[in-house]
């Protein structure tokens, strides 16, 4: 993500599996921000540390819009890694169930 960027979700992870393993996984997504270039409309930016090897710029009409958009992107790229071994919130110390991921969870 661009240095100085502001964030709407910091959010610390833990992947365990059966064996031992354990990875790290940190995901950002930055507030919205209007933008013309290379069109006109609003961006956020989504990263995943330990999944992503860099940010995803995700485009809406709206500010709303992008947010929603790059939170669906969240949902779609976590679910996996939460189906193939134990997603655990660092600050919570609570699993992450699949189910909790899923669009119908809402």
């Amino acid at each position: 993500m661009v240095a100085g960027t502001e964030l709407v979700l910091r959010w610390n992870l833990e992947r365990r599996w059966p064996d031992g393993r354990t990875a790290s996984l940190e995901v950002r997504i930055g507030t919205p921000e209007w933008q013309f270039e290379p069109f006109p409309a609003w961006r956020c930016e989504v990263f995943i540390e330990g999944y992503a090897g860099q940010p995803m710029p995700i485009f809406g009409a709206t500010a709303l819009q992008s947010l929603s958009l790059a939170v669906r992107l969240v949902r779609e790229l976590v679910l996996p890694l939460a189906e193939e071994a134990t997603l655990v919130e660092v600050r919570s110390g609570k699993a992450v169930d699949p189910g909790m991921l899923s669009p119908e969870a809402n």
